[in-house]
């Protein structure tokens, strides 16, 4: 952790810097580089410590760079915000759900305030004062807010308007007054206004009236120095490359002035690295500048981390929504902690990673929370305590982001704009209906300054409630092309999850709503679950089903639990390490829970078809679909897999990835219903002890030569499937962990046109002649491409089931390579035809083409009042299956 300059692109025009919002103490200088053709913004500032001796430097992308030619470069350094003026900026910002960051300057008597109108929650007269702090004066600032309109006719009744006086200038002055034409058809609209002051102010007046409303305001203040500061030189590089050799030219400027940077040859920009040492503010109030003469350099970097210890996060604010309570604070800076995390956005997703671990081996927050006013510390447990930087989301594109992707930052509330840079968040569960109030401390290498302050700490209590938490849309984009597809609509949504969905209280996750540009009403939606290095946005094959109106919705997976769950104690401190430890707890399907929830919510914002929801993935994702499916078989009506993973235990590479979070085979670690959980989660253990579960149409594909994922366990699967006689798909070849399946109907990859649904019956194929033959699980036996009841059909249009009689058409596909097949049909998910345990039912197949009866005979239903016909006549031009209770 060092101290000394912090860059940024400089907000030129409106509402200037919002450095000082954020927390930093320090003398503020705006610089500009101008070269040809370029221009370079920059803020740099000192903080609380530094020396001559150390300083930081940073570096400015080749785009960001003033243009170097051949020859003579004339350049010129100036400084200041966009008045000249070396301001810090203080942010008064609300939204009215919390009045808590304003409260203190607001003047009675209050306007009429309801955050639960939320398209209007204030109303009337709202009058703010703020006084500028000992030493400091108002230059300038900038108001403005989210005001409602009325719309249409109506429109020019609006009466929005604010309106300012000061210390120097009495007097309310109009600062905006809404205009509005008739065609206004927007309920809502943004205004920002500046106001330079002739003579710099102590106290400032602002009153907003609001008619219709007014819904957020927004003021910075930009304060100057009564007494100006000693500005520290600045030294800035310029580094370029000529003929292949690198090159540097440096310039140390302690005030506003022009250089010169010659260039024999054609240059390549490289970087301008601009280095400020800093000045030590004493904790007394008076400043004190220190030469190279004065102190030994290591001295000064004692001084340095000791003033690092005294600082203590600002601008501690909660809010409570939906089951879920919201942190946020201003994270203290080593030099520029906030900036480093914007500058190494603006990177890459590696760049920030690294940044961000960089500073957490030093920083850390502790969250307290108690049911009185936080005074002290003393007696209270944290209940959390997280790392630097978490308003930054990390986690959108998996553990592989594509190259150039770079982080953004979380919106938490809808319509809002995403956090700041220096703001750290932490959301939290409440298990009860409690009034809560909390504080948050900083930890710098072990210490803990546990000073709590009005800026630290909530003045006022949150009331919480329990409840699930809802999504969070953070945008909304409509690209070009996605999954091949075009005119698609995406949302993405964060939750912020807890039991039974996450292990852990708070826990980010990252969800991605798709619509195709034709969506029938109520739609289709299909859970779409990614391969080992996917996202969200990729990886599981294709949107199946887009061309029939059904919505995409796919999430990330955390952690890589192959799409089931974990155990309960995994994200502990410390982690289960020993079979004892694994043993004390259990395993629970919070990823499978969590997506499922995730669809409860999706049918409160869009109208979709609960029955016709399906899974799909590939690899990984192919292993999560089928084990969703077949768990939750009244919530998926169909899945689809490639090369997944069916039985744990026999995949002879990523068994110890579900060890990971299973715990190892022998260890007997049991699912949350008592069952050892490497048998809950072994597709044909499942199958095999729940013979009456009603599973839905499971079509997959697995490759002989897959030697990562397992043929035998394939092979297993699918004997499973003809045994417990389920409705299914298999399609295998020497593809590899390349092998794709294929849809019965379309035999295309993507497009499945029978209409599967949870409340309407469809046929299982065992036994049929045109299956081949997949072997006994050992690649060298058994036919290397093939199929099992890929050709075979059913009309979903003509089914009967009621309690009596059922009846389906069944068809062999054109392109079979036989006309005629023969196969057993088992009617699976019946909705009214349940006959007896040993009861008699009489059938017989009839030929759609001339009517003619081809078999008939009678059967009992099964132990689990299954009823299979045996050997039943299909034919490509149909064949109509009869069943009839006696």
């Amino acid at each position: 952790m060092r101290s000394g300059v912090g860059l940024r692109a400089v907000n030129r025009p409106g509402c200037g810097f919002s450095l000082w919002s954020m927390g930093y103490r320090a003398l503020v200088i705006a610089a500009v580089v101008v070269g040809n053709g370029g221009w370079l913004g920059a803020e740099l500032f000192s903080p609380r410590v530094v020396s001559p001796h150390v300083a930081d430097t940073y570096s400015v992308r080749t785009f960001s760079l003033p243009a170097l030619r051949q020859g003579r470069n004339l350049m010129r350094f100036v400084t200041g915000d966009h008045y000249g003026l070396a301001t810090r900026v203080v942010t008064l910002e609300s939204d009215f759900r919390d009045l808590a960051p304003i409260r203190k300057y607001l003047v009675p008597p209050l306007p009429d305030i309801d955050p639960n109108r939320h398209t209007a929650r204030v109303q009337g007269d709202l009058l703010l004062k703020y006084e500028a702090p000992a030493g400091k004066r108002i230059a300038w600032f900038c108001a403005g807010g989210a005001f409602r309109t009325h719309v249409g006719n109506d429109a020019p009744k609006t009466r929005n308007e604010i309106a300012w006086a000061s210390n120097a200038s009495p007097g309310f002055r109009p600062l905006y007054r809404s205009q509005m034409p008739p065609d206004q058809s927007h309920w809502h609209y943004n205004v920002d206004r500046e106001v330079r002051l002739e003579e710099p102010a102590r106290l400032i007046f602002l009153r907003f009236h609001a008619d219709p409303a007014i819904n957020s305001l927004r003021v910075r203040f930009h304060l100057i120095d009564d007494e100006p500061k000693l500005r520290p030189p600045v030294v800035i590089t310029h580094i370029w490359r000529e003929q292949g050799r690198q090159r540097e030219h440096r310039v140390t400027l302690t005030q506003d002035s022009s250089y010169e940077v010659i260039t024999a040859d054609e240059p390549e920009n490289l970087a301008v690295e601009i280095a400020v040492p800093s000045v030590r503010v004493e904790t007394a109030g008076k400043q004190e500048h220190r030469g190279a003469q004065q102190n030994q350099q290591g001295a000064v970097q004692d001084s340095a981390k000791e003033a690092l210890f005294d600082d203590q996060v600002q601008g501690v604010q909660a809010f409570h929504r939906a089951g879920r309570t919201f942190l946020t604070w201003q994270e203290i800076t080593d030099g520029e902690q906030a900036e480093r995390a914007a500058e190494a956005a603006r990177q890459d997703w590696a760049s920030f990673q690294k940044a961000r671990q960089k500073v957490a081996e030093h920083v850390r927050y502790r969250i307290y929370r108690s049911a009185s006013p936080i005074r002290s510390v003393a007696g209270l447990e944290p209940v959390a305590e997280v790392g630097p930087w978490t308003g930054w989301n990390t986690e959108y594109y998996g553990i592989d982001p594509p190259r150039g992707a770079r982080p953004f930052r979380y919106v938490i509330e809808e319509g809002g704009g995403p956090l700041p840079p220096g703001r750290g968040l932490y959301v939290l569960a409440p298990e009860q209906e409690t009034d809560s109030y909390y504080a948050v401390t900083v930890v710098v290498d072990g210490r803990e300054n546990t000073k709590i302050t009005t800026q630290n700490s909530l003045q006022e209590p949150v009331h919480e409630k329990p409840g699930a938490g809802e999504p969070v849309l953070q945008r909304t984009w409509q690209p070009e092309s996605f999954q091949y597809l075009r005119g698609t609509t995406l949302y993405h949504f964060t939750r912020w999850e807890a039991p039974p969905n996450a292990s852990v209280c708070g826990r980010p996750f990252d969800y991605l709503v798709g619509e195709p540009e034709i969506r029938i009403r109520p739609a289709p939606v299909g859970i779409h679950l990614h391969c080992w290095g996917g996202s969200l946005e990729g990886g599981y094959g294709w949107w199946y089903n887009a061309e029939r109106g059904a919505m995409l919705l796919a999430t990330n997976q955390i952690p890589y639990d192959w799409w089931t769950g974990y155990h309960e104690r995994l994200f502990a401190d410390p982690p289960p390490r020993s079979m004892e430890e694994w043993q004390h707890g259990v395993v629970r399907p919070y990823t499978q829970k969590r997506i499922l929830s995730f669809l409860d919510w999706m049918q409160t914002r869009w109208e979709i078809d609960r029955r016709r929801v399906f899974a799909a993935g590939s690899s990984m994702g192919g292993s999560g679909s089928l084990m969703l499916a077949i768990r939750y078989p009244e919530q998926i009506a169909w899945a689809v897999s490639w090369v997944g993973v069916h039985v744990p235990r026999l995949s002879p590479q990523f068994k110890s990835s579900y060890e990971g979070v299973f715990g190892k085979p022998e260890w007997g670690v049991r699912f949350e219903d008592g069952t050892p959980v490497w048998d809950y989660f072994d597709d044909v253990w499942y199958l095999k002890n729940h013979p009456q579960a009603e599973v839905g149409l499971l079509i997959f594909s697995n490759g002989r030569n897959d030697s990562g994922i397992g043929w035998r366990q394939a092979v297993e699967f699918f004997r499973a499937l003809q045994e417990t006689r389920r409705p299914h798909v298999f399609l295998w070849g020497t593809a590899g962990h390349g092998q794709r399946t294929r849809m019965p109907g379309t035999l295309a990859e993507r497009l499945l046109e029978l209409d599967v649904r949870t409340d309407r019956s469809l046929p299982a194929f065992t036994h049929s002649t045109l299956d081949d033959h997949p072997g006994d699980g050992d690649p060298q036996q058994g036919t290397s491409e093939g199929q099992a009841n890929l050709y075979l059909l059913w009309d979903d249009k003509d089914i009967v089931d009621t309690p009596a009689r059922w009846e389906m058409t069944l068809l062999v596909h054109p392109q079979a390579p036989k006309a005629e097949a023969r196969a057993d049909v088992t009617p699976r998910r019946v909705q009214q035809f349940r006959p007896p345990v040993g009861g008699s039912i009489r059938w017989h197949v009839v030929s759609q083409a001339d009517g003619g009866v081809l078999a008939r005979g009678e059967v009992q239903a099964d132990r689990w009042g299954l009823v299979t016909v045996p050997a039943v006549p299909i034919l490509k031009s149909g064949t109509r299956l009869i069943l009839e209770r006696q």
